[in-house]
Formats: C-alpha cells, structure tokens, sequence
C-alpha cells in the first residue's frame, strides 16, 4: 500500500461556510469543467449496482471501479463496454500518487474528479467528485455504489486528485 500523510484541512469554505472546502456546492461548480460534470452523471447513474471486490463492470463495482466505469461511461465514445482495470483514462493511479510524492491537489478538485482517501495512513479509497457537496463511492459495508456526503470526516482524509479530464489540472 502507498503510504500518505492525512492532511489537516480547514473545516468549513471560507467563502461560503456550511461545507469542507473540497466539497462546497458553489465552489465545486466553479472549478468543474463540462468534462467533469458529464463524468459526474455517469456516476450518479451507478447507484445501486452491487459491490464487488475488484468489479470493473455494471454487474459489480468496488471503489475504484465505480470511478473507472463512471469515466468510461462519460468519456468513451459509445460509452461503456467493460470492463476495465485499474488504469483511468491511462493514468496508473497508484503509480501517480508515488510520482507525485504521496499528494496531488485536492483543493482544486470539480466534479468528476476521481478522490483518493487515505485511511490508516495509506491510499485505500475511491470516489467520484458530485457537484453538490456529494461523492460516489461503493463500499462493502453499504453492499453497493452509493451517493454520500462529502463531509469533514471524508474531507480531511482527501490526499488525491485525479482530474476528471486531461487539461483539468
């Protein structure tokens, strides 16, 4: 496991209050591309399909498939056709957090981005940016892909960002 530092974060946005800065509704809107917002619908559209450790596909998605199907879905011409491995869009993930020292730039996030999590100090989780203060993300406590909100909890342990589209960084 890729080993990353939690960040401390500030608890509320500046400018508009109510939402972690990684999360606020206004903010979010600002820094989306339309990129990043029809990567975000294809998410939105993964509600409820199951949970499956390493799924890469509609019938079973865990974490980071969730993120790589939602982008194949927006992205590919004639969308998805599944399924995928760990790569999006030809990043190697992991590999890119170890190139980029454990960090890449949470505070610009927008929709659609894809958000690493740290837990117990190390990458272990996935989501898709929203552009209400939500994520997309599948766990197997909730047993599917699901919608929750991007709270400080979540917040504070955002260590990554994966722009939803190349020339989004």
């Amino acid at each position: 496991m890729t080993r990353v530092k939690d960040r401390t974060t500030p608890t509320e946005c500046a400018e508009h209050g109510g939402f972690p800065p990684i999360s606020c509704p206004p903010c979010v809107a600002r820094r989306s591309s339309p990129t990043g917002l029809a990567v975000a619908q294809a998410a939105r559209s993964l509600v409820g399909i199951r949970y499956v450790i390493g799924g890469r596909s509609l019938r079973g998605v865990d974490c980071l498939g969730a993120c790589v199907v939602a982008r194949q879905m927006a992205l590919v011409p004639g969308g998805f056709d599944g399924p995928y491995s760990d790569r999006l869009d030809g990043i190697d993930v992991i590999g890119e957090v170890m190139a980029r020292g454990g960090r890449l730039d949470v505070e610009s996030a927008g929709a659609g981005d894809v958000i690493g999590f740290s837990i117990g100090g190390s990458l272990r989780h996935f989501a898709v940016l929203l552009d209400d203060g939500h994520m997309l993300t599948a766990t197997r406590g909730a047993g599917r892909a699901q919608i929750v909100k991007l709270d400080g909890r979540w917040a504070s342990r955002a260590v990554v960002r994966i722009p939803a589209a190349v020339g989004d960084e």
